[in-house]
């Protein structure tokens, strides 16, 4: 639900106890070490992130090289990934105190605060602990205790060019079926696509909470601004804002989420929805195996004929690897939009699938996205349109990004899009391509 940075350094100091700490930790003669002092530079750190993974395999009994991995996962704002990594180091040497301290702040920055400070609190107890470190692991237990709630915030801007900036029919003709036969008419070109320059601004923060019995409350909100260069009154404005609850459930995890979305076009309410969601997942060797159910009402304020309620399930795998550190999503969704009043098409069937990939490039991360979906309407759409027969839309998007650490809190993006609509009524035909380039700030 929104952007996530992927390189996030803290300025804390930890990498100081860490240093202090490994020092009475060895890794294998073949597994490398951290240096000290711990760098701080985002840049430095993905490179050393990426000579510990390519040597995870010889070194994954290792302690002392796992706590270190887990370390700089941390530094790097990438905690699941921490918390995986620093387990493991644990289950091998439980009294490791490197690797308790950065997995407690591995669970933080999951929004297990309570877990958190209970790991603190047990290695303010130890007699070993050095002195000059015990002032910081107080100071960040006291943190943690005050608010109970963790926050991560982004400012993102981009600028690029939209081969379709209004979402136009790729058609340049009509053809009306009259009782006298096909009319074909020509588009004006007022409504044709038009290409230009787009500006975008993105404002994106989260905040999360560990409650009582293993449970968890997210919140998230986006707003995001488009600017388009033409004047075509393309310009939009889109809010959104959720609430996710998790609860421990038969060993795996249900998620109870709602969403509310707005989207202004052209300086008109153009759509509206509330939407809720209902999920479980279960871990199964290194996956885990998600079925949803929800319920989305939409309105469309301009045009209310076009109202209606979406019901549907999904079913899909989540899959990562520690070691290699990459992510793959594959999800199918299948769902009935009910008209509300007798829109044109009556009711449509919809099928969906969604694939996606992450995985670190170099320096920066890889993110890539498939989308494709399938709409089929239960009624003809229009007399004057072929017939009066039924709508059947394909739409294929894909998208690639790569995000690239320039310095603490700063990440440079790139984006390319491709959107392809086809139906059988030419009207209905959409094509579109675009490219941006952006920096992003998060703290």
């Amino acid at each position: 639900m929104g952007n996530k940075p992927c390189c996030r350094v803290r300025g804390t100091g930890w990498g100081l106890l860490l240093s202090a700490l490994a020092a009475g930790a060895h890794a294998a003669p073949d597994c490398p070490t951290l240096p000290s002092p711990f760098p701080e530079s985002p840049l430095v750190l993905s490179a050393l992130e990426g000579q510990l993974r390519s040597v995870a395999r010889q070194c994954e009994r290792d302690p002392g090289f796992l706590a270190g991995w887990g370390a700089v996962l941390n530094a790097l704002g990438r905690p699941r990934e921490a918390a995986d990594v620093l387990e493991r180091a644990l289950l091998l040497q439980p009294e490791h105190m490197a690797a308790r301290f950065d997995y407690a702040e591995a669970l933080a920055g999951m929004g297990d605060v309570a877990a958190a400070r209970a790991l603190t609190d047990d290695l303010l107890a130890r007699q070993d602990l050095p002195g000059t470190l015990r002032p910081r692991l107080l100071t960040q237990r006291d943190r943690w205790q005050q608010t109970g709630w963790l926050t991560r915030s982004s400012l993102t801007f981009r600028a690029g060019y939209d081969s379709n900036l209004t979402s136009a029919s790729s058609s340049d003709t009509l053809t009306l079926t009259l009782p006298t036969g096909n009319v074909n008419l020509m588009i004006d070109p007022r409504y044709r696509p038009k290409a230009g320059m787009t500006l975008l601004g993105e404002l994106h923060g989260e905040a999360s909470r560990r409650l009582a019995a293993g449970r968890g409350l997210y919140l998230f909100a986006d707003m995001r601004q488009r600017e388009t260069v033409p004047a075509l009154g393309a310009d939009s404005t889109q809010l959104d804002a959720s609430a996710l609850l998790t609860a421990p459930l038969a060993q795996g995890e249900l998620q109870t989420s709602v969403n509310a979305s707005t989207l202004d076009y052209g300086g008109n309410a153009l759509f509206r929805s509330v939407r809720g969601v209902m999920a479980y997942g279960r871990p199964v060797a290194g996956c885990q195996p998600r079925a949803e159910a929800e319920v989305e009402w939409r309105h469309y304020p301009a045009v209310p004929l076009l109202d209606g309620v979406f019901t549907g399930v999904a079913g899909g795998w989540v899959c990562s690897s520690a070691d290699t550190l990459t992510r793959f999503t594959a999800m199918v969704r299948l769902g009935v939009d009910t008209a509300e009043s007798a829109r044109p098409g009556g009711n449509q069937r919809r099928a969906d699938m969604r694939l996606t990939y992450t995985q670190p490039l170099g320096d920066g991360q890889l993110e890539a996205d498939a989308y494709l979906s399938r709409q089929h309407d239960q009624s003809g759409y229009s007399p004057l349109l072929d017939n009066n027969a039924a709508r059947q839309i394909t739409r294929l998007s894909l998208r690639a990004e790569y995000l690239y650490p320039l310095a603490p809190h700063w990440l440079l993006l790139t984006r390319a899009e491709l959107n392809h609509q086809h139906a059988a009524q030419p009207l209905f035909s959409v094509k579109g391509q675009a490219v941006t380039v952006g920096i992003r700030y998060h703290w």
